[in-house]
């Protein structure tokens, strides 16, 4: 029995979503191991290093024709740093960052001024990025519950778009040639620090929301050109710290006693 044509895409975008999965963790596998060997061993009751992993619905302002956010993820490295009982800093790299938005019925971009294609497909564009976050974060006194903000500057490492022509082909176009070098933003937190967590190695829970300040694109891409175009994102995020094991067993004491 032939499957729908919707049930076709969503299996073609899991494939998409599980490869993407699969290279972060290659190409990023020296980090984490490095993170694995010392980052216990550097830990402090004031500073320890956490792997940082998470999932966002990302969106692009002023793109043309019809689209909507699609799921991106990310994957890095942070520092948590306490200042003092309430405030804390969590400066971060994440070495994989997807944003992403699905097209309906796109103009096909060939990347060519010159070559012009008046045929239209259905399209996820990709964009991946190093993002660097420096959280300031106040935690409430006797509370679980951490805000933040900070300022983050992302730097695009690979662009293209994936055009859907048919049930059986694709056809995929670079497209960094349209993407800006450098892009500056805000990003605001909401976490929740569960101490206890991994037999008191702990575990945060973070919602961010991200708002880009600048241009993602130029004004060949999709873009209106009377508007500002400027990623922007909603993000459930998980941070692991690394800590020793006494420093785990002060965490859980207090809730045995």
């Amino acid at each position: 029995m032939k499957r729908p044509k919707t049930e076709l895409k969503w299996i073609k975008h899991s494939i998409l979503l599980i490869a993407a999965s699969l290279s972060v963790l290659s190409a990023q596998s020296q980090a984490a191991i490095v993170a694995f060997l010392i980052g216990d061993k550097v830990a402090t009751e004031k500073f320890n290093i956490s792997m940082e992993i998470g999932s966002g619905l990302t969106a692009f302002s002023n793109v043309d024709g019809k689209n909507r956010p699609a799921i991106g993820m990310n994957f890095g490295m942070a520092c948590n740093m306490a200042l003092n009982e309430n405030w804390y800093l969590n400066p971060a790299i994440y070495f994989f960052s997807q944003r992403s938005l699905v097209l309906s019925d796109a103009a096909i971009y060939t990347g060519d001024e010159t070559e012009i294609m008046e045929a239209t497909a259905d399209a996820r564009l990709n964009v991946q990025y190093i993002d660097i976050p420096i959280l300031a974060n106040y935690q409430f006194s006797d509370s679980p519950w951490r805000v933040g903000l900070g300022p983050q500057i992302s730097f695009p490492t690979n662009s293209s778009i994936l055009y859907e022509l048919n049930d059986s082909e694709a056809y995929k176009v670079n497209s960094e040639d349209a993407t800006e070098n450098v892009e500056f933003g805000v990003i605001a937190a909401l976490s929740y620090v569960v101490s206890y967590g991994r037999h008191g190695k702990g575990l945060t829970v973070g919602l961010r929301y991200y708002q880009g300040l600048t241009d993602t694109f130029d004004d060949s891409f999709y873009i209106s050109n009377e508007n500002n175009n400027l990623a922007s994102y909603f993000a459930l995020n998980l941070s692991f710290p690394f800590i020793t094991d006494e420093l785990a067993e002060k965490n859980v004491r207090p809730k045995e006693q």
